[in-house]
């Protein structure tokens, strides 16, 4: 029999000002958590409301969790969201021409470490969830050292609208 100790695990829920739902999580230590969001993104600067509710253990909190970002669908949560391929794309920006060059969607998800959902974000508005056609930083370093490694042919003007 497993005699390891089971910790009450929470799950948050992150709104801003206005009460729109910004981002579920679930820690053992949920202080902590959050402050790693605020040092890695910056959505968690627009957090005016946190609601906590605790689990008895980290399986149930993480059921929970994703039973909660699929019904209620945070803007920031990737992770456990369907996957949005909208049937018109907005006009083309550096995100179609980068995803494009990488060979699509999964292949660019691959080469930046990240999920396909993420990916797909780089194509939405930003008032929907997304970049607004906007490659993000972390995923041009990613795919700036692919190019240097010869895994991809992207340069630094694939990101901007204007490369042609």
């Amino acid at each position: 029999m497993n005699a390891r100790k089971q910790h009450p695990v929470a799950l948050y829920r992150m709104y801003s000002a206005d009460g729109a739902l910004l981002y579920i999580g679930q820690s053992g230590a949920p202080a902590r958590r959050i402050e790693q969001h605020a040092a890695c993104r910056d959505w968690p600067f627009a957090v005016a409301r946190i609601d906590v509710e605790w689990h008895p253990t980290r399986k149930t909190a993480v059921l929970a969790e994703a039973a909660a970002i699929a019904a209620e669908r945070p803007k920031h949560n990737i992770i456990h969201q369907p996957i949005v391929r909208p049937v018109e794309w907005p006009a083309p920006r550096g995100a179609d021409r980068v995803i494009e060059k990488c060979g699509g969607v999964k292949r660019a998800a691959e080469l930046v470490g990240q999920s396909e959902n993420w990916v797909y974000r780089w194509r939405l508005a930003v008032d929907k969830g997304g970049t607004g056609g906007r490659v993000p930083q972390k995923a041009q370093e990613r795919l700036m050292e692919a190019a240097k490694a010869g895994l991809v042919d992207v340069t630094p003007a694939d990101f901007f609208e204007s490369a042609a």
